[in-house]
């Protein structure tokens, strides 16, 4: 059934997590109020987990993807698999990488931006460029195509601010 338990794509399983293609549009963990109960880690709880797991299934979450961004993610199945996974996490063990297309040809074929970024608090859960308030945020490109009006890019975060990748994309590309 889309949207329900089964529609998962799983890409790899052990005992201790598994690894889901999530697809663009669906959350990584539940959002305020009923209607955004759905989620990845909702769903893997209701297929696969087993006595070790927690009874939220929010507490199962070693990493996020945003609603919109399509990729790979980890899901623990036990407490225990979530505070080793979610470490590795926040010592930046698993390298990670993102193919975005964007609007507009940059300049460089390659570098750095370098912007921080903050809430913006008006306009929650969207971040701003900040460079007074802002906390550090790094990212990597590469061009892999040149279009018309687009560019396919390489990604690599060094920080993993929320919705970095959007804003660097936008604000620091100079296309």
């Amino acid at each position: 059934t889309p949207g329900g338990p089964l529609d998962l794509h799983v890409i790899h399983r052990t005992d201790r997590y598994v690894v889901i293609d999530k697809p663009s549009g669906l959350l990584s963990v539940p959002g305020i109020g009923a209607h955004k109960a759905d989620c990845v880690v909702a769903r893997v709880h209701a297929v696969f987990a087993g006595p070790q797991a927690p009874a939220d299934p929010g507490r199962l979450i070693v990493h996020r993807l945003d609603m919109d961004t399509s990729g790979l993610m980890v899901v623990a199945l036990d407490a225990d698999a979530q505070r080793d996974l979610a470490g590795q996490f926040e010592r930046r063990i698993p390298e990670k990488a993102y193919i975005a297309l964007v609007d507009g040809l940059p300049e460089r074929e390659e570098g750095e931006i370098s912007l921080p970024l903050r809430l913006d608090v008006e306009r929650r859960p969207f971040q701003i460029v900040d460079p007074v308030h802002g906390r550090p945020a790094t990212t990597r490109f590469r061009v892999l195509a040149r279009e018309i009006d687009r560019s396919r890019l390489h990604l690599v975060p060094h920080t993993g601010r929320t919705h970095q990748l959007r804003v660097h994309c936008a604000r620091g590309l100079n296309c």
